[in-house]
């Protein structure tokens, strides 16, 4: 979906974004003349997502309508399911805990705009906003949500160790020591199950990121549930605690400033243990133990109970213990994540460029007037394609276009129909492109086949061809010229999906050089299409 002021969304279903987006607008009584004239300004703070917030103006014309487009990150599969994220999402908001939602399209959705400032690491330290968030958190853990009710930790992180060791190469998982986890996560479950527990729905994610507020009410919103579940209160609560030790806008975003971290009973916030009903006898100094009273969501208590300093001491010592096991499941996501995260693999393959992995027939998919193209195998297994872009002489330059164009266009838009470009190396001896590796060739050399196709396949290479040209010319602001659209550049999967490819000879439309580029040729030399030749 392109959108002139500010860029454009990068979803790979524009069309299917344009209707629902339709469909909100006419929801509220909008007419929409032109959607590409809304506003789009990109959020920063988003971990797994893309976030956008858009605004367009009401038929009154003094007003403005705003959403929240939450374009989905990829290879996040792993981690969560996505329905059952979208069905927490909904419950939550029912449950009016949280943004409302008000449109899905296949690679995102549409949610309510909150009137409201995502907090910063210093507010987590806040008296009076800690006291907001843990009353806050108490409503939280207390929801009655569908489901089991079952502690969803454990199986949690023997799922992802697993598949840590699977992606791992054999030097990272002795590195981390993935062979002893198995055994450490079961010592550790042993240890935190031995006592009674009370078990309640936690975020499981609570950083300050996630947490909104409203200036003027002090309204806190909790936001992002896709790791939401049942758990030990205690583990949400030590995963806070850590959070609270973190920065993630500074120069060390990942060390955690454990000067600061709240673990122990003299550095937990007052405000926050009033409002989760602790109080501090006047006469410990130092404070010897927090009491509990009334209804309380940090650990095994009910309300209208009183609870001894051992209860209370006990829940503490699981807050504490439970830290290891948050050390855990986030040290998992890091290493999951990173290797997910195909440009941290890529740099392997360019620093393999003069290995085996781009030599050798059998790696070898084709030649191009700009460069050759191999298969590569990640260390995951995945495969991906290099293109290995020829050598030029110092005073020859076209190498080197094909290389900025390709960068340049495939950098900044995704479409289900058009090659996702992973990464790229460059240096004085390579240059090298990096793709996702399409598994059943190009058009040409299916034409070539014997191979016969009905025209329902036929039907589906041809509007996935066009949907793509259509994202490029259309919805993409400045539009794009591919300048090279034949057999060769559409490339078709195993369900014979088509993916527009090689944009070496593409041109952004406001180019400086764009005239200059229209008055040349462009193309491959003595291409003629097949249908020109009689049978």
């Amino acid at each position: 979906m392109a959108i002139k002021k500010n860029g454009f969304i990068p979803s790979s279903a524009p069309e299917e974004l344009k209707r629902v987006f339709e469909e909100v607008a006419t929801g509220w009584g909008d007419a929409i003349q032109d959607i590409e004239e809304f506003d789009v300004i990109p959020l920063k703070g988003a971990m797994t997502n893309e976030v956008f917030q858009i605004n367009w103006p009401t038929n009154h014309g003094d007003l403005h309508h705003k959403v929240l487009v939450r374009i989905y990150g990829e290879g996040v599969e792993v981690f969560f399911d996505r329905d059952d994220e979208i069905r927490t999402f909904e419950c939550m908001s029912k449950h009016g805990q949280g943004p409302r939602l008000l449109g899905r399209f296949s690679d995102g959705r549409i949610e309510e705009f909150i009137h409201a400032r995502t907090l910063s690491a210093s507010d987590l330290r806040d008296p009076e906003i800690s006291s907001l968030i843990a009353a806050k958190l108490r409503e939280f853990h207390d929801l009655d949500m569908p489901g089991l009710k079952n502690v969803f930790l454990w199986e949690r992180l023997r799922t992802w160790l697993s598949q840590a060791k699977k992606i791992c190469s054999r030097r990272t998982a002795e590195e981390f020591g993935l062979h002893v986890l198995g055994e450490e996560i079961s010592i550790l479950e042993k240890e935190l199950t031995r006592s009674y527990q009370e078990i309640g729905f936690c975020h499981n994610d609570l950083q300050y990121g996630n947490i909104m507020m409203d200036e003027e009410t002090r309204a806190i919103t909790l936001i992002d549930y896709e790791y939401a579940s049942y758990n030990p209160i205690a583990y949400d609560l030590a995963n806070h605690f850590c959070e609270m030790a973190a920065n993630y806008h500074s120069e060390t975003p990942h060390i955690l400033d454990y000067r600061i971290y709240p673990g122990s009973i003299r550095t937990i916030p007052v405000s926050f243990a009033i409002e989760q009903q602790i109080w501090r006898s006047a006469e410990d100094s130092p404070p010897r133990i927090w009491h509990l009273r009334g209804l309380i969501s940090l650990g095994c208590m009910h309300a209208g109970n009183e609870h001894s300093d051992a209860e209370v001491g006990q829940l503490l010592a699981n807050v504490e213990k439970y830290t290891l096991a948050n050390h855990m499941f986030w040290g998992f996501w890091g290493i999951i994540s990173g290797h997910a995260n195909k440009r941290v693999q890529l740099l392997g393959v360019c620093a393999a460029e003069d290995s085996t992995i781009l030599d050798g027939r059998k790696n070898l998919i084709g030649k191009g007037c700009s460069g050759v193209v191999y298969r590569a195998e990640m260390p995951n297994g995945e495969l991906i394609v290099v293109k290995k872009l020829w050598k030029t002489k110092q005073d020859e330059e076209p190498a080197v276009d094909s290389f900025a164009a390709e960068i340049q266009i495939l950098g900044h838009i995704r479409h289900r129909n058009i090659v996702k470009l992973l990464g790229y190396c460059s240096n004085k001896s390579v240059k090298l492109l990096l793709y996702n590796y399409i598994p059943n060739g190009n058009l040409l050399q299916l034409s070539q086949s014997n191979r016969n196709l009905d025209w329902e396949t036929r039907y589906k290479i041809a509007v996935g061809s066009a949907q793509g040209l259509a994202y490029l010319h259309h919805d993409c602001r400045p539009a794009i010229l591919h300048r090279d659209v034949k057999c060769n550049n559409i490339l078709l999967d195993s369900k014979f999906e088509a993916y527009l490819a090689d944009f070496g000879l593409a041109k952004l439309m406001n180019s400086p050089n764009y005239h200059h580029a229209m008055s040349r040729v462009a193309g491959s030399y003595g291409y003629i299409a097949p249908g020109k030749f009689p049978n």
